[in-house]
């Protein structure tokens, strides 16, 4: 029970955050949407600096799980490459612009070193991915996997934390873009077989 109450918390804390002002969401707005009293939030965490961080950590293994099914789902790179732009997709387009720079000027360095760890387990999958996709033959031999992560990265977040670009659906349409570039510009003539087989 006590654990249930404490992922209940989380879970609606995670919806809260990523979908509007972290600065606006207050601890009676998450007992509310939880059912449940300001006072049961204190007996599991601290204060609200210590529930944004733990939940952005248990957002990072969630991230970590699905990242780890996707990898078991993917019959080679270029497939689970394409598995993992979906799910990032559905899940980005939902987040709030600012919540990234929010997080940055929280008070606490735990702030940014939590939210840094999800960018981490991303560009890590990716740069992995490529590197595997090279044995496979599917991507170019000649990409350099941690610059060509880095820049799909800056790319990305530009779209999806940029306050300015707020329409979901212009958001999640430019991303596929970006991501249908990346992908193009990755893979040999054996990738670009594959993909146009399956896309």
């Amino acid at each position: 029970m006590k654990n249930q109450t404490k992922n209940l918390i989380l879970k609606n804390a995670a919806v809260l955050f990523y979908s509007s002002a972290i600065n606006h969401v207050t601890l009676d707005d998450i007992a509310s949407k939880c059912g449940i009293s300001k006072k049961t939030i204190y007996k599991y965490f601290e204060n609200k600096e210590d529930l944004v961080i733990k939940t952005i950590q248990k957002q990072a293994k969630i991230l970590k799980k699905n990242i780890s099914r996707i990898q078991q789902k993917g019959h080679n790179a270029l497939e689970e490459l394409m598995h993992f732009i979906t799910y990032i997709n559905k899940k980005m387009h939902r987040v709030y612009p600012m919540v990234k720079n929010e997080i940055k000027k929280g008070p606490a360095n735990s702030f940014f070193n939590a939210i840094n760890y999800n960018d981490t387990i991303i560009l890590q999958f990716i740069v992995d991915n490529i590197e595997h996709g090279k044995q496979q033959g599917l991507y170019k031999e000649q990409i350099d996997a941690q610059e060509f992560c880095e820049s799909y990265d800056v790319l990305s977040k530009s779209i999806y934390f940029n306050y300015y670009f707020t329409d979901l659906n212009v958001k999640k349409k430019s991303f596929e873009f970006v991501s249908s570039l990346f992908l193009y510009g990755l893979v040999t003539q054996l990738g670009l077989d594959y993909l146009q087989m399956t896309l």
